[in-house]
């Protein structure tokens, strides 16, 4: 699945991948999707094209349609959505997103990217994460523990979908939240019962800002896999 198809699947049912409908929440699931395709060297033409150009081919449609005189601020295509204020609330920018996606295919689609690469090598889903950790400024907008899941979810979702063969992924997957919960009961507090489906949620319960949450699941993630390797 390439990043056109992703964003369909998304379109059909949204509630499937975020639990808020936000247009920065679906942007972090994207790039998270497509850092995956890129560091599998599984990135085609229209995934290069989106990546590299979406933002910009959006500031000209907001010059030809809306103003302009507009500028571009932002790197980001969700913030720049959010900045041109024509939408009255999430729901309808998300719309509006699938649907300039939709114009932005339909003139891009076969058309070759110019400037491929390939990675020496593979990374699977415990590197992602270190790698976010030595600088998470560079590919989170804020540093907010919900853009740190989602965009991890993006990055585990394109493993699974295109069956990349991440074990890391896997375990992660399948048995990081719960996990999490048994750790707060041992270490925090042995009556917190598991609340929310994302864990972004558990960790702000038991953390007092941002930056706390987004720091504790880095050492946690390490005891994870720590554990993880030990079982094996």
């Amino acid at each position: 699945m390439n990043v056109k198809e992703f964003i369909k699947s998304i379109q059909k049912n949204p509630k499937m991948f975020v639990d808020e409908v936000r247009i920065d929440y679906l942007d972090h699931l994207i790039v998270g999707f497509f850092v995956c395709l890129k560091g599998n060297n599984n990135a085609v033409d229209i995934d290069l094209q989106f990546h590299a150009h979406f933002t910009r081919w959006l500031v000209k449609w907001i010059q030809k349609n809306i103003d302009k005189k507009y500028e571009q601020k932002y790197f980001s295509w969700s913030q720049t959505l959010k900045d041109i204020n024509i939408t009255s609330d999430e729901i309808e920018t998300v719309k509006l997103f699938f649907e300039l996606c939709d114009k932005f295919f339909e003139k891009n689609e076969n058309k070759e990217f110019s400037y491929k690469t390939n990675c020496s090598n593979r990374i699977n889903l415990r590197e992602f994460i270190k790698l976010i950790q030595k600088k998470p400024q560079a590919v989170l907008y804020e540093i907010r523990i919900d853009y740190l899941e989602y965009f991890i979810d993006g990055f585990k979702g394109c493993n699974a979908i295109n069956d990349f063969g991440d074990d890391t992924a896997v375990q992660f997957h399948y048995y990081f939240s719960d996990w999490l919960v048994r750790w707060i009961q041992k270490n925090r507090n042995k009556k917190y019962e598991k609340q929310h489906f994302f864990w972004y949620h558990t960790l702000r319960d038991i953390t007092k800002d941002e930056a706390e949450a987004v720091a504790l699941f880095f050492t946690l993630c390490d005891k994870f896999y720590e554990e993880y390797e030990n079982r094996k």
